[in-house]
């Protein structure tokens, strides 16, 4: 059964990459780190000379024209000047995690504290304003950033540079 499994498995890793084997690579010069984006990716790209921002999906990559062909259009790698991605980023993903976390953890341990704490009202320690600004603060923060930092914008000119791939093993 395990060998079956193990088969199986491996058939299935092997079918799916052959689908991948031509992809538009952004680079950076003097960097190893390069972005893939693969055929069936949706694109927000930028054509130069416009501030339009066009949305499509790669149908078709021709390396031996440097064409990179959409839904709707077919574009030359040299005419594309920017493309953005709207997976948040990493870090901005967590920090605001981290501030909402804040601003709920201190709203709930200072509601309980003014709950606990004994009626005298030199010992007491209501909920104040203060304690709500610096929630809502907290939230509102950790909101913003979230919202500034949602998308990645890759710009291609003198320090990056746009690629069509073939990655295709030619058995000799």
């Amino acid at each position: 059964m395990k060998t079956f499994l193990l088969c199986t498995f491996t058939v299935l890793l092997s079918s799916s990459a052959l689908s991948a084997q031509i992809v538009l690579q952004a680079e950076r010069y003097g960097t190893p780190k390069t972005k893939k984006f693969y055929l069936g990716q949706t694109l927000t790209y930028q054509i130069a000379g416009d501030e339009d921002w066009y949305d499509g999906s790669i149908t078709q990559l021709l390396p031996e024209k440097n064409l990179v062909v959409f839904d709707k259009r077919y574009v030359e790698l040299g005419n594309i000047s920017g493309i953005r991605t709207y997976q948040n980023r990493g870090w901005s993903r967590a920090v605001a995690v981290s501030l909402y976390t804040f601003g709920i953890t201190w709203t709930g341990l200072s509601l309980v504290s003014s709950l606990i704490k004994p009626p005298p009202p030199e010992l007491s320690d209501p909920y104040t304003w203060g304690d709500a600004g610096l929630a809502a603060g907290s939230v509102g923060l950790g909101f913003t950033i979230q919202r500034l930092f949602r998308h990645n914008t890759y710009k291609f000119g003198k320090k990056r540079r746009l690629r069509v791939l073939d990655l295709t093993v030619v058995p000799f």
